[in-house]
């Protein structure tokens, strides 16, 4: 059985909203996050913290993740759909692994159809 993971997503999808990310904002809370979607690599130039990351798949099964991942950095999964950014700490206080699958907790944020797929249209 595959371990589901419900989180609050706030979805960056214009070019613009993904450019900036997290950039001068305050890190997501517990059990938040900021997903940047479509996306296979991100980066933490200008960052004043570090981040948890998490590439996911078409469908949100976990691809990859990076813990910490310091400011002035990369990260990339070149099959990756969408990726969420976490504050510090929370890939391993939540126990997300790779094959996880992560879920809304709001019905329709990552997408309208039953199979929970990551968004394809711009709803803003």
């Amino acid at each position: 059985m595959t371990t589901v993971h419900r989180l609050h997503i706030d979805w960056a999808r214009t070019w613009c909203q993904r450019a900036r990310g997290l950039l001068g904002r305050p890190a997501p809370e517990h059990g938040k996050a900021l997903g940047l979607q479509p996306c296979a690599s991100i980066h933490t130039v200008g960052m004043a913290y570090p981040i948890d990351v998490v590439f996911v798949d078409q469908a949100g099964y976990v691809l990859k993740l990076y813990l910490g991942l310091s400011p002035w950095r990369m990260a990339a999964c070149l099959s990756a759909k969408a990726v969420l950014e976490l504050c510090e700490g929370q890939i391993a206080a939540l126990g997300i692994r790779p094959g996880h699958r992560i879920e809304p907790l709001e019905p329709g944020l990552l997408g309208a159809r039953s199979e929970h797929r990551i968004p394809t249209t711009d709803p803003l």
